[in-house]
């Protein structure tokens, strides 16, 4: 098995939803986390806004996240592996809902969104706990650079967690 095949696979584990009831919105299965009472301002994760680049999943990662406005920050992230061959891609949409946030992620079959489970200065976690993996995400800033861990149950039901770094892209 080739690294981009592994790291396809991998990817397809990334967002093994199991839904609770059977929702669809155009055809996809979607879900939805438990809501939390954790507060948090859409306006609090502007430091997320712009380019960031690195390794995962055997090819190369980037995202890109929006300004904060009406309500929302949109991104999107794409793995690249060899010959720049597509592997993986997502959309975000981090959204106030009331006094909170969600982290809704689009991938080509699913649309799955995660509860706001901690915020605070350059970091914010996202968790929904009746997902596999991942059960949370959490992005934390460090000067130029984001650390995402995503941690989760494999499908041997043993923990899992992937780290990845990403460092600020500069135009």
């Amino acid at each position: 098995m080739t690294a981009s095949t592994a790291s396809a696979l991998g990817l397809a584990f990334l967002f093994a939803v199991q839904v609770p009831t059977e929702q669809k919105v155009d055809g996809r299965p979607v879900a939805i986390a438990p809501a939390t009472d954790v507060p948090g301002k859409i306006e609090d994760l502007g430091w997320i806004q712009g380019r960031w680049k690195g390794k995962a999943f055997g090819g190369t990662i980037e995202e890109e996240f929006s300004l904060p406005g009406g309500g929302c920050i949109l991104g999107i992230s794409r793995i690249t592996g060899e010959n720049n061959r597509l592997i993986f891609k997502e959309f975000m949409d981090l959204s106030q809902a009331g006094s909170t946030l969600n982290y809704t992620v689009t991938v080509p079959n699913k649309i799955h969104t995660f509860s706001l489970g901690k915020i605070g200065p350059n970091e914010v976690m996202w968790v929904d706990p009746t997902n596999k993996f991942p059960q949370s995400i959490h992005y934390k800033r460090e000067g130029d650079s984001i650390r995402v861990v995503l941690k989760g149950v494999s499908n041997s039901g043993a923990p899992q967690e992937e780290v990845i770094k990403m460092d600020r892209v500069r135009e």
